[in-house]
């Protein structure tokens, strides 16, 4: 093989590699997105998760809040993200603290290259339950935290 053919394939190499890298889905340092929860009874609560990614913590993970709209009141989330092998998705899980709203749960996000997509929930209550949620994109606002 010529060495101008092994600088070609080399640069072809570095081409396709760098293309691969910067196709890859990245996220926003924020998100919001409203969704309603209608419990058994009928009665409808509004609420807004807000998503801050947080470098300080460390690599691939956000936290925010569960707001529920009317009272201002909100539990804290944490959240890590992994992107797809194909880089096309990302996929977030997120440990909701739950008090003072309800009890302790977690929350699935997926993500596409046109932001969130899905946002599910499972939490424990005495019986296990999940809940995949209608949602709609909001404002983006900061996330409060308990000691502030």
């Amino acid at each position: 093989m010529s060495l101008l053919t092994s600088v070609l394939c080399l640069a072809l190499s570095l081409v396709v590699v760098l293309a691969k890298s910067s196709s890859s889905l990245k996220l926003n340092s924020t998100y919001c997105i409203a969704t309603a929860y209608v419990d058994e009874n009928g009665s409808e609560t509004d609420y807004q998760i807000l998503l801050e990614q947080n470098k300080d913590l460390g690599k691939n993970i956000f936290e925010g809040n569960y707001v529920d709209v009317a009272t201002d009141v909100y539990s804290m989330m944490w959240c890590f993200y992994d992107v797809t092998k194909k880089g096309d998705e990302i996929f977030m899980s997120c440990f909701v603290q739950g008090e003072p709203l309800f009890t302790p749960g977690n929350a699935m996000l997926r993500f596409n290259k046109n932001g969130v997509v899905s946002f599910e929930e499972l939490w424990y209550d005495g019986e296990p339950h999940y809940m995949a949620y209608d949602f709609k994109n909001c404002k983006p606002k900061s996330i409060q935290h308990p000691d502030m």
